[in-house]
């Protein structure tokens, strides 16, 4: 299966590389907006409380533009090797909740 923006839910963690530097975080979806959130990389900021404790934020759809597909997005947007990790947003904050 093919992924689609519409497939994309916010908090999921993914990995990428962003500009050519490996990255791991987590999704930021809101307002139509999608962002990959993490620690490397610096691009369009999404709020500071979406996202989910990470310093940075790189952009792959500004809903005021039209983009055909998330792959065409990935590669205007210098995104590679991307995957989703896990799809839980919820699943580190459970396992440090149970130790």
């Amino acid at each position: 299966m093919e992924l689609s923006f519409e497939s994309l839910t916010d908090g999921m963690e993914f990995s990428a590389n962003i500009d050519g530097i490996p990255c791991v975080g987590k999704i930021a979806v809101f307002s139509g907006f999608v962002y990959l959130c993490q620690n490397k990389k610096s691009g369009a900021l999404c709020g500071y409380d979406k996202r989910h404790g990470y310093n940075s934020s790189w952009i792959i759809r500004n809903p005021a533009k039209h983009v055909p597909s998330l792959s065409v997005s990935f590669a205007e947007n210098r995104v590679t090797e991307f995957k989703i990790l896990n799809k839980r947003k919820d699943r580190i904050t459970e396992f440090y909740n149970q130790h």
